[in-house]
């Protein structure tokens, strides 16, 4: 049985359970280790924009043992800072000798992400301001003209 991979309106709309359970079925029929990083990477983005992190850690051990023995690939090495959180200190100094021929092309690509990581790191996502507030109105016209708000 071939499974689909999953698209943004899955990665996106599914709730926790089903979603770590369709990922972790997709890698255990494919061993596509790029397209579930990738996921996973969309799924902080999800955690970023959500109220509560509800999505954090999610799947964890996946991403730690794909990271510790899949193959290394560019998609591999170009999201690994993501994921530093995931692991030990002593873990990410092996993981870093193991993906990267030279520390140089790790601090490449962990300079690229850095901006990133900090809109996507839990201490944001569920950072919360009591001073802040919003008010949304919303105006339309009824078929007869009457303006609603």
């Amino acid at each position: 049985m071939t499974v689909k991979q999953l698209g943004q309106r899955q990665l996106f709309t599914m709730k926790r359970k089903s979603l770590e359970a369709r990922v972790i079925r997709y890698y255990n029929e494919t061993k596509d280790s790029d397209s579930v990083v990738e996921y996973a990477v969309a799924i902080l983005v999800r955690n970023a924009l959500s109220i509560g992190g509800a999505f954090s850690d999610i799947f964890k051990d996946l991403i730690r043992s794909i990271f510790m023995e899949a193959e290394p690939s560019a998609a591999l090495r170009q999201f690994m800072p993501y994921f530093q959180s995931y692991f030990s200190n002593d873990e990410w100094r092996a993981l870093i000798n193991r993906l990267f021929k030279n520390k140089s092309e790790y601090h490449h690509f962990k300079d690229n992400a850095k901006a990133n990581i900090r809109y996507l790191t839990p201490k944001n996502s569920t950072k919360t301001n009591e001073k802040s507030s919003f008010n949304l109105i919303s105006v339309f016209f009824a078929a007869d003209g009457k303006k609603h708000t």
